[in-house]
C-alpha cells in the first residue's frame, strides 16, 4: 500500500495500532508502529515520526519491551538531528532518561555522544559514534538517516547546543573519556 498512497499508508498502521491499544493487545502492534514511522521517515513528516517513535515507545515499555525501548529513543534523537533540531533532541535526550530501562543502554550513550558531538561540533567524533553498532539495530531508514548527519549548519547547530547548555565543556564528556582511557 505505502508504494500507492504512502498517505494511507500510515493513516492506515496508525489505525492499526489504535486498534491493538484499545484492545490491550500491544505486544502485536510492534511491527505495525516500526512501519509507521519507517514510512513518515522517508515522507520526510520528522515531527508526525517523532511523535509514532515515542508511542511506540510507550507500547514498548508496557510490555516490557525495553530494547526496542532503547532503539524508538535513539532513533528519535537521530530525527531530531536531522531536522537540526539538536535541543530538542537534547530536551528529549533527558526526558529519555527518566525511564530507568534506558539510562544505561549502550543506545543512552549514543545518544549522549553524538549530542556531544553536536556540542562540539566535532565531526569525527560524530562519524565514531555513528559507525557504533548499536546503530546497526535501528530500522533501516533511521541507519541511513543517522549515517547522513550532520544535515544543516553544523556549527551553528553546536553554538544552539551550547547556548542551551551554558556553553562549557560537557562533565559527561569528560567523564567517558576517562573511562575510555581507563584500562582497568
Amino acid at each position: 500500500m505505502e508504494a500507492l498512497d504512502a498517505n494511507l499508508a500510515v493513516e492506515l498502521y496508525l489505525e492499526a495500532c489504535g486498534v491493538y491499544e484499545e484492545e490491550g493487545k500491544e505486544p502485536f502492534a510492534m511491527d505495525t508502529y516500526r512501519a509507521a514511522a519507517a514510512a513518515m521517515a522517508r515522507q520526510e513528516k520528522w515531527h508526525e515520526c517523532v511523535t509514532v517513535l515515542l508511542r511506540h515507545a510507550g507500547a514498548c515499555d508496557r510490555v516490557g519491551s525495553y530494547a526496542s525501548l532503547a532503539r524508538c529513543y535513539l532513533s528519535a534523537v537521530v530525527v531530531y538531528l536531522a531536522m537540526g533540531e539538536p535541543v530538542s533532541a537534547e530536551h528529549g535526550y533527558y526526558d529519555y532518561m527518566e525511564v530507568p530501562q534506558f539510562e544505561k543502554t549502550e543506545e543512552a550513550r549514543a545518544c549522549w555522544e553524538l549530542l556531544d558531538a553536536y556540542q562540539q561540533s566535532d565531526l569525527e567524533a560524530l562519524k565514531k559514534t555513528v559507525g557504533r553498532g548499536v546503530f546497526t539495530g535501528l530500522e533501516q531508514v533511521f541507519i541511513k538517516l543517522s549515517k547522513k548527519l550532520p544535515l544543516g549548519d553544523f556549527a551553528r547547530q553546536a553554538q544552539q547546543l551550547n547556548a542551551a547548555r551554558g556553553g562549557g565543556p560537557s562533565q559527561l564528556a569528560q567523564e567517558l573519556a576517562a573511562e575510555d582511557g581507563d584500562l582497568t
